[in-house]
């Protein structure tokens, strides 16, 4: 099953604003700063697919809903988002669906399909394809929105 990626690239001159702008702070302001921005560029693709998922499922999902989370790295600056297990642990199945399953026995177990073979909601898929340009242009507000916070404060 292939997984769900979102690649965000800068433009050439974006990037190099930002980081003018950041070459005049301190290396604890500097990391504050991404972290901060990365963090809400992935908020609006978490949203949408919390969004998603309660648009799409008739049944209930609200341990699936809570297990969104988002993980920053603050040595490699990058951030994740995903599911927090146990309560995400099936979240891929109910995304991309499965196919009708049998026991052993012959007794049947369902699928998870909407009555389409093997597509599910596709609720985190779709989230992440149409919320990665919105991510960006957050991310980048958030990199401008800490940067004043952080000049404001030093003032």
């Amino acid at each position: 099953m292939a997984k769900s990626d979102l690649t965000i690239v800068l433009d050439e001159k974006d990037y190099q604003k930002m980081m003018s702008l950041l070459n005049g702070m301190s290396q604890i302001d500097q990391e504050a700063v991404i972290q901060k921005a990365l963090s809400q560029g992935m908020k609006v693709i978490v949203n949408a697919g919390k969004s998603n998922l309660a648009a799409r499922n008739s049944v209930r999902t609200g341990k699936l809903k809570r297990s969104f989370s988002i993980k920053v790295n603050k040595k490699r600056a990058y951030t994740l988002g995903g599911f927090k297990r146990p309560d995400g642990a099936a979240a891929h199945l109910i995304d991309r669906g499965t196919d009708e399953r049998w026991t052993r026995t012959g007794a049947y177990r369902g699928s998870v399909s909407k009555g389409r073979p093997n597509t599910g909601s596709l609720f985190w898929t779709n989230a992440v394809e149409s919320e990665g340009g919105q991510a960006l242009n957050r991310l980048m507000d958030a990199v401008y929105e800490a940067m004043d916070e952080i000049i404001k404060r030093n003032r």
